[in-house]
C-alpha cells in the first residue's frame, strides 16, 4: 500500500467538502471557521472554555482582516472595497452564540458571514441564513 498518502488526502480533501457544502460557503476555507455550531455551542457550555473560545475568536479576526484586505488582491491593486472594524473578542463571542442559537446546524463561518453583513460589509453569495 505504497499510496496511502493518496488515500488519506483524499479521506481528509471529502471530509473539508463535507463541512461546506451543506452551509453553501461559496469558497474554500479551513481552520476554525468550518466548526459546526452545534460544537461552538457545546465548548460554549464548558466551564474551562477560554482556550476554544480565543481560538473562535482570532479566526474571526483574521478573516475579517483577509475581507478587509480583499482589494490588495485584484487585479486593479488596492481597489476600493467596502471595510469593517473587527469588534472586540466579547462581542465576537455574542453575535457567534447568538447566530449559532438561532442557526444550529451551520457553521462557524456562516457567522462570521453574518457578522460581516451586520457589521455593514458587502456580502456576496452568502448562505441562507445570513439573508
Amino acid at each position: 500500500m505504497k499510496h496511502w498518502w493518496l488515500f488519506c488526502a483524499c479521506a481528509l480533501s471529502l471530509t473539508v467538502a463535507s463541512a461546506t457544502a451543506g452551509d453553501q460557503v461559496p469558497f474554500t476555507m479551513i481552520g476554525t471557521g468550518g466548526l459546526s455550531c452545534g460544537k461552538f455551542i457545546d465548548y460554549q457550555k464548558q466551564p474551562s472554555n477560554k482556550a476554544q473560545m480565543d481560538t473562535v475568536v482570532q479566526w474571526v479576526w483574521g478573516f475579517i482582516s483577509a475581507y478587509n484586505a480583499r482589494g490588495f488582491f485584484d487585479v486593479n491593486v488596492r481597489r476600493e472595497v467596502s471595510q469593517v472594524s473587527p469588534p472586540d473578542d466579547s462581542t465576537v463571542l455574542m453575535f457567534m452564540g447568538q447566530f449559532c442559537a438561532r442557526v444550529p446546524n451551520s457553521y462557524v463561518v456562516s457567522g462570521t458571514l453574518a457578522l460581516i453583513k451586520d457589521l455593514g460589509g458587502a456580502v456576496a453569495g452568502r448562505p441562507e441564513e445570513i439573508k
